[in-house]
This record gives structure tokens, sequence and C-alpha cells, in this order.
């Protein structure tokens, strides 16, 4: 099952199960303080239903955000945190997100893996589940 968040601005957001430790939250377009505090919400009420391990967040078909969205990822990666998620990995072909990313994860103080591809961070995740 996937939520989609699609606030004012031509941004949205997905929120989705990727694997049953995974939770992926997916975001397109432009991307607002109001798009990620959107992914925020729902991610909370999926964690409240279900927590995770890992997080994956797919920043593959942002065009843009907004220079505001730094509060609100610091946001969503604590509301990941709060729902049992210990690591997880972002990614994006774009190297300047990449490093928005981690100095958003840096923050938070969940380890997080930022790389090009979905199969690279998908392995990212195997790497971390494997060594626990």
């Amino acid at each position: 099952m996937r939520s989609t968040v699609a606030p004012k601005g031509g941004g949205t957001a997905y929120v989705r199960w990727a694997f049953t430790d995974v939770i992926e939250v997916e975001f397109r377009g432009s991307i607002s303080a109001h798009v990620v505090n959107a992914a925020v919400l729902s991610l909370s009420e999926r964690l409240a239903e279900q927590r995770a391990t890992f997080l994956l967040i797919d920043g593959t078909d942002i065009e843009r955000y907004d220079a505001d969205v730094r509060g609100p990822g610091v946001a969503l990666l604590k509301a990941a945190r709060q729902g049992g998620v210990v690591a997880g990995a972002c990614v994006s072909p774009n190297s300047a997100v990449r490093m928005m990313g981690a100095a958003v994860a840096f923050v938070s103080s969940l380890a997080f893996d930022f790389v090009a591809t979905r199969e690279d961070a998908l392995s990212a995740i195997d790497r971390r589940r494997l060594a626990k």
C-alpha cells in the first residue's frame, strides 16, 4: 500500500513499504517544505502502525528543492528514528541533493548512505542489515 502526498507546489511525496523492514519515501518534482512536512505526517502514520528498521529515500525524480526544506528534512528523519529506523539510504543522481541530505542526516543522528542509484541504496541497506 502506498500513500501519496501531493500538496500545492507541484511536488509529490510517496510513502510506501519497500520491504517488511524498509519504509520508503519517494520525492518527485519541485520539493518545498510543505511537501516534506506532508511526508513527515504520512511517514509517522505508517510507522505508528508498523515499525521499520531502515528508511529508503528516493530523490531520483526531484527537479528542484526550496531552501526551506532542511528543517522539515530533519523532522522526517527524526520521525523515522522514532518509528524504529536505525539507518537508511538516500538515492539521488544530483550530488547537490546528496550533499544537502548528508547535512540533514548528520543533524538527525541517523546512519545514512548517500548514493547515485537505487541499486546502490538497496545494497547499502543490505550491508547494514547483514552487519546487525
